[in-house]
């Protein structure tokens, strides 16, 4: 043993001053250098994706080149290869489903992300009927989309969810965030039937008078735990 103060004692506590005097200065500025990064990026973000949701208001959606049948070949071919998992992609935000998770790996991120069942192709209204007055629409077809294909044709939903962004789907499982009305009910009460995209990867058409009547009335608040929805009428 050294006495307290000797030679090797004193130079390493020498040696561990010198070496505080310059850690702790740039611990304290990296710990600053966090805390101003994490307080700055939150309005970036919020600025970021406010901008991102006006520029997909205001995108005139091009009429598709493909068809819907060959859109639902793509999806039941992703569902068949990689399950039906419990992310979606779609073009515009989800209340639902969470793009990612902030503890995996980038590689893990890509991975999660490139499993995501494919939806955001379905966003189109399929036809309006102006003679039976109704819609066929694909379920990742927004609010915004369908007021454009109805109201110059002279129609619009019984019940209209307010917000551009909402899809046909979501505000099917959803309750329509709400929206109702005395006379016409919820947003899923004008709908006739539905093609549901089921957890054993089968397309199932549901209506209120068919076999899988059971289904449809199951379908509102249901937040996707029953299947995806793919078309509505």
């Amino acid at each position: 043993l050294k006495p307290f103060g000797s030679s090797i004692g004193g130079t390493s506590i020498a040696g561990a001053r010198v070496l505080l005097s310059f850690a702790l200065p740039t611990m304290r500025r990296a710990i600053m250098v966090a805390i101003f990064v994490a307080i700055l990026s939150y309005p970036i973000s919020l600025l970021y994706l406010s901008l991102r949701d006006v520029a997909r208001i205001l995108a005139v959606d091009v009429m598709p080149i493909d068809t819907h049948e060959e859109r639902i070949r793509r999806v039941l071919a992703h569902t068949k290869e990689h399950g039906m998992g419990n992310k979606i992609s779609k073009r515009t935000n989800s209340n639902r489903f969470e793009y990612g998770n902030i503890f995996l790996t980038w590689v893990g991120l890509a991975n999660s992300k490139r499993k995501m069942l494919p939806l955001k192709d379905l966003r189109h209204v399929l036809e309006v009927d102006v003679q039976a007055k109704t819609a066929t629409i694909e379920g990742a077809c927004t609010m915004k989309a369908i007021a454009d294909a109805l109201v110059p044709k002279g129609f619009m939903l019984p019940i209209h969810p307010e917000m551009h962004e909402i899809t046909v789907g979501g505000a099917i499982v959803g309750i329509g965030i709400e929206s109702s009305g005395h006379k016409y009910g919820f947003f899923h009460d004008s709908f006739l039937e539905v093609d549901v995209l089921c957890a054993d990867g089968k397309v199932r058409t549901a209506s209120m008078s068919n076999e899988h009547s059971d289904l449809f009335a199951a379908l509102p608040n249901s937040f996707g735990t029953l299947g995806y929805i793919l078309k509505a009428k």
